[in-house]
């Protein structure tokens, strides 16, 4: 049994409610413009992924992932229509409906079977083809205690969202436990909807979305005061006051209106400018350090220790030219002794200037060098390869590296690198070698014992004894990429053991072999990362690497023109089409691969959708060709830039 099975519920509830909980101002923040979108509109994992974990995590996962419901498209509205069809008992857990578009007779059946919703947001910024009649027939069915209306002019709005404002007006009248309503326009307040809001009996909040003249407000809260109940009416500025030309000291201007009237005053939450500026006595400071720590300086460095990692990591930028983590150590010595380890943990190095000065830093106190334990290399110039020698030397115990610039090191340089760190490296990432075209001794490979991701490209052809590499060089190696397409990397790969080896990236779309290496470390791999022109020998892929479990296909962006509209590529195509290289024999079984990623780097621009014009006749082929075959039983998920889960209702056609 795992730990997470052991837990009470209620610890269980709190860990949850960190990555099931939508916050209250996320729900409900309004567009406050007509060009704004949604906060919604992101794509993440889904959060339901959590309630899989395990049975303790479904049964006290559910009430919270259904708590606050979003729906953005109507296929999130099929979806949950369907589900509380299935299973209505989950529809008493939703509290929280926040409703982006109409969708039709869906909202209907999913307002039936919520009729514990105590807060919903609606918008009346529909597509004239959208249809609001579920909303229409359900939204009399709840009895919210806040609504949220997101409006715009009425006039502007299509036909169909002046019938659903028309219905939340009559639904005003009858909804008998609303205590709060929010409207992000003054236009939803016409003669009709301030009678049914004086006529609230639990009306206690009324909140105005964008701050108008405030002297045009006048007349409007007068009719909102006539309601006994009310006790507070807000203001939320959405825009720039200067741009929209509202009073620049707006709660100035409503005082003065109405400060002959102390409700008014109470209920708008105004005051005059000499209350607001009374300054409030300081009560002294009864701060006292804890005995304890006074009393045990072991404990008192393990705690402060830990304070200064948080405070120093908190802002990890340029190690160099980042002034304030340096101030913290000057506080006093104790927080200098204890946060020159963590200011020297991870070090991030954004320019030529910072590598030079920390360079001569290292050379001055050699000590420092112990600390390092991650070195960010990111910046653009020339004299990285010089900077790049002197830091590495004195960083015996740096356990990742991280390099991002337009220069390569010597191959000496990366032999430097395994005699300096080669025990404790563990990950390195975009390092460039510049190999000189003859004989080179690899033997250093052995000396990266300990490093598990590697990401490497080398310039330059070479050559070397393999008999002089040992087979046994980088051992504890799972993830591999190689960036570019260089032979001779490969060939000296292949010869090594490598019997760690999990993930392999050919991060190139040009036409690159590496079958020597699939033959020889095929069998280990459960995820690859290859080009379209590597996919025309598919046969040989599949054999190579029985225990493929996730396939990425880089697909080629080919060099050419837009002629009369369509796309014409300068360089030669794969010779085989895609669904070729899933159309197995009847007698093979691939048991293993469960996922296929079809990956292109620009998605968006208008060359890209004229170049995939004949690809959706592909990708039909491609999918029945999968769908019929038996040699790929496991298979669960294809990703291809053709297929987007839609993020909105309405998505505008790219032409």
């Amino acid at each position: 049994m795992s730990t997470a099975d052991t837990l009470p519920n209620d610890i269980l509830f709190e860990i949850l409610s960190l990555v099931l909980h939508v916050p209250d101002a996320k729900f409900a923040t309004l567009s406050r413009n007509a060009s704004a979108t949604s906060p919604f509109l992101t794509r993440s994992q889904s959060s339901s992924a959590y309630l899989l974990v395990s049975k303790s995590w479904l049964y006290v996962g559910t009430p919270l992932l259904y708590n606050t419901v979003v729906l953005r498209s109507k296929a999130q509205a099929q979806a949950l229509a369907a589900t509380l069809t299935t299973n209505p008992d989950l529809g008493r857990f939703i509290k929280k409906l926040r409703v982006e578009g109409g969708f039709e007779d869906l909202m209907h059946t999913i307002l039936a079977l919520s009729r514990n919703i105590t807060d919903i947001f609606i918008t009346l910024n529909l597509a004239s083809s959208d249809n609001p009649r579920g909303l229409c027939t359900g939204l009399p069915l709840i009895n919210p205690v806040r609504v949220i209306v997101e409006t715009t002019e009425l006039e502007m709005t299509p036909r169909v969202a002046r019938e659903l404002y028309m219905v939340i007006q009559k639904c005003v009248g009858t909804w008998r436990q609303l205590v709060q309503f929010e409207s992000s326009l003054l236009f939803v307040f016409d003669e009709t909807m301030s009678q049914l809001l004086n006529q609230a009996s639990c009306l206690h909040s009324l909140v105005l979305w964008n701050k108008y003249d405030a002297r045009h407000l006048q007349s409007t809260i007068e009719k909102m005061a006539k309601n006994p109940a009310l006790k507070s009416i807000r203001f939320v500025q959405g825009v720039s006051s200067a741009k929209q030309g509202y009073d620049q000291d707006f709660e100035r201007v409503l005082y003065d209106l109405f400060k002959e009237k102390p409700r008014f005053i109470d209920m708008l939450n105004l005051a005059d400018s000499d209350e607001k500026a009374v300054i409030r006595p300081q009560h002294a400071n009864s701060f006292a350090y804890p005995a304890q720590l006074q009393a045990d300086p072991i404990l008192e460095d393990a705690i402060w220790s830990r304070i200064l990692f948080f405070a120093l990591e908190r802002d990890a930028s340029d190690v160099v030219q980042n002034h304030f983590r340096v101030a913290l150590l000057t506080v006093c010595r104790m927080f200098k002794r204890l946060g020159i380890p963590n200011l020297y943990r991870n070090v991030r190095l954004s320019c030529e200037s910072s590598a030079r000065l920390f360079a001569s830093r290292l050379e001055q106190y050699p000590a420092l060098g112990c600390y390092i334990r991650t070195i960010f290399f990111h910046y653009p110039g020339n004299t990285m390869p010089i900077e790049f020698d002197k830091i590495v030397l004195y960083a015996p115990s740096l356990t990742e590296l991280d390099v991002d610039t337009c220069q390569p090191i010597s191959w000496d340089s990366f032999r430097r690198l395994g005699e300096s760190a080669g025990t404790t490296l563990r990950f390195c990432r975009g390092l460039e070698v510049f190999a000189k075209n003859g004989p080179a001794n690899a033997d250093f490979f052995a000396l990266f014992s300990q490093l598990e991701t590697l990401r490497l490209r080398f310039r330059g052809g070479f050559w070397t004894d393999l008999t002089t590499i040992p087979k046994d060089c980088f051992p504890s190696l799972a993830n591999l990429t190689i960036d570019g397409s260089n032979v001779s990397l490969l060939d000296t790969l292949a010869y090594m053991e490598l019997p760690s080896i999990r993930t392999l990236v050919f991060n190139s779309r040009r036409a690159l072999d590496g079958s020597m290496f699939l033959k020889r470390h095929g069998r280990k791999l459960q995820q690859l990362t290859l080009s379209e022109f590597q996919m025309d020998r598919a046969s040989t892929i599949w054999h190579n690497c029985p225990s493929l479990k996730s396939l990425c296909i880089l697909c080629n962006e080919p060099k050419g023109t837009v002629d009369s509209g369509r796309w014409v590529a300068s360089e030669p195509r794969p010779v085989r089409e895609p669904a070729s290289w899933f159309s197995m024999s009847e007698t093979y079984v691939h048991r293993h691969l469960q996922r296929i990623i079809f990956s292109m780097t620009d998605t968006t621009s208008k060359t890209f959708c004229l170049m995939l014009a004949p690809s959706p006749k592909q990708f039909n082929d491609l999918v029945n060709t999968i769908r019929t075959t038996t040699s790929f039983p496991a298979l669960r998920e294809i990703e291809h830039p053709l297929c987007k889960w839609p993020i909105q209702e309405y998505v505008p056609v790219l032409l």
